[in-house]
């Protein structure tokens, strides 16, 4: 399995973005958009600490 590699801020704010896009997106929809987009695997850990900056 590939390493796991942090995301960066611009990372953060394309989902953050992407979240504003479509708010009824699925946490599961918000993983497979940003690991389609930036081609980079996504734990649950990091997708879940960075869902809950997106209610910032």
């Amino acid at each position: 399995m590939p390493r796991q590699r942090s995301i960066t801020y611009q990372q953060k704010l394309a989902l953050r973005e992407q979240r504003q896009l479509q708010p009824r997106a699925s946490n599961l929809d918000l993983k497979q958009w940003f690991e389609k987009k930036y081609d980079q695997p996504v734990s649950n850990l990091i997708r879940l600490r960075h869902l809950a900056w997106l209610a910032i």
